[in-house]
């Protein structure tokens, strides 16, 4: 019965201390994450002159992957065929830590449409 006891312990101090890295490790990639955002939203628009909308995630499990996604207009998207190898660039030189990490960038085209519907709900409320 003690034995027993002994192991159920070692299995519980386990898996807390299992538990506790990863909250650890996740919050530590949650605050690069953040940095990221706004390091590579600078950056891009130094680099191509018109500031991007990004999405940045992170999912933290086994295996952590990081999503981003880049919107710019098409004409710039079509004129830059280097952006995506700058971002990731950008990655390892600034971020070595998140470089290590599965990384999937997606490019898409600025949607102008949400634009024109809302120049057309003020010119309703007029």
């Amino acid at each position: 019965m003690r034995k027993r006891g002994g192991i159920i312990w070692g299995v519980i101090g386990g898996i807390t201390v299992l538990v506790g890295t990863q909250v650890f490790r996740g919050i530590r990639i949650i605050k690069k994450m953040k940095s990221l955002k706004q390091g590579l939203s600078e950056f891009l628009t130094e680099v191509y002159g018109l500031e991007p909308q990004l999405s940045v995630n992170v999912a933290v499990n086994i295996r952590t992957k990081i999503s981003i996604k880049v919107r710019y207009p098409e004409e710039l998207l079509a004129n830059s065929p280097d952006l995506e190898a700058d971002i990731y660039g950008y990655i390892e030189e600034n971020f070595l830590e998140l470089a290590k990490y599965e990384t999937v960038i997606t490019l898409l085209p600025l949607e102008e449409e949400e634009e024109e519907i809302e120049e057309e709900f003020e010119e309703e409320d007029e």
